[in-house]
């Protein structure tokens, strides 16, 4: 399945970046002010951005773009994060759902556990 490749990939691609990089993004994940999105690097004043940017904006970097030049992962991992994003939105037809669901499996590949939202359904 399409989604499980892209998800392994992102998988992967997180696990390269750099310590403070993974420890930012995770920093995010448990903060309820940030909404995590794909499709573009997002709007700060909104709080509402890719997986990098959300990591960048916890450094107090303007956005995902600033922490590219550390490592390829970091090239790739906005790539796949779109990718999934659009998956998920087809998968479950809800901004919401694919929202809450991208948030646990991207804690999940941190290694740690984005809020448990018991209206995630399961991955597959």
């Amino acid at each position: 399945m399409r989604e499980r490749r892209v998800l392994e990939a992102l998988r992967t691609e997180i696990g390269r970046l750099d310590p403070d990089t993974r420890s930012a993004i995770g920093r995010a994940l448990h903060d309820d002010r940030v909404k995590l999105s794909g499709g573009g690097w997002g709007d700060r004043d909104d709080a509402d951005g890719c997986v990098l940017s959300i990591a960048a904006w916890s450094m107090g970097l303007p956005d995902g773009e600033a922490l590219m030049h550390r490592s390829v992962a970091a090239v790739r991992v906005p790539a796949l994060f779109d990718e999934l994003w659009a998956l998920l939105l087809m998968r479950l037809g809800d901004v919401e759902l694919a929202r809450a669901s991208a948030r646990r499996l991207v804690g999940d590949a941190l290694g740690t556990h984005a809020e448990d939202d018991a209206r995630v359904p399961a991955y597959l």
